[in-house]
């Protein structure tokens, strides 16, 4: 099965961005070992630039990106960076990655 994995980008000086931290938080403690990755987009910038340029999403934030495998799922910015969505986002990613990997092992056998 493919590698799930969210990737929050997040500054460290925004109003906004604060908010989404928030979120972020509540949906970590609503899903404890889900695969998050924070990046400060003053720090990690050229990790968010290089998400950008290998994924076609436009760099944005806060910004949420949820991959099967390396593939984008799921993507959203600003103040549709909450819990709900995320989660919501990360049970459709699992189906759709189980799904394939269902149809594959059909395939293969």
């Amino acid at each position: 099965m493919p590698d799930i994995r969210i990737v929050f980008k997040h500054s460290p000086t925004c109003d906004l961005s604060a908010r989404a931290l928030g979120e972020m938080d509540r949906f970590r403690a609503e899903h404890p070992g889900a695969p998050v990755e924070q990046l400060d987009v003053f720090a990690d910038r050229p990790a968010c630039l290089a998400i950008e340029a290998e994924t076609g999403v436009r760099h944005e934030s806060p910004q949420v990106l949820v991959f099967v495998g390396s593939q984008v799922a799921w993507h959203a910015s600003h103040r549709r960076v909450t819990a709900q969505a995320v989660a919501e986002a990360l049970a459709a990613a699992r189906a759709a990655a189980l799904a394939a990997a269902r149809a594959a092992a059909a395939t293969a056998g």
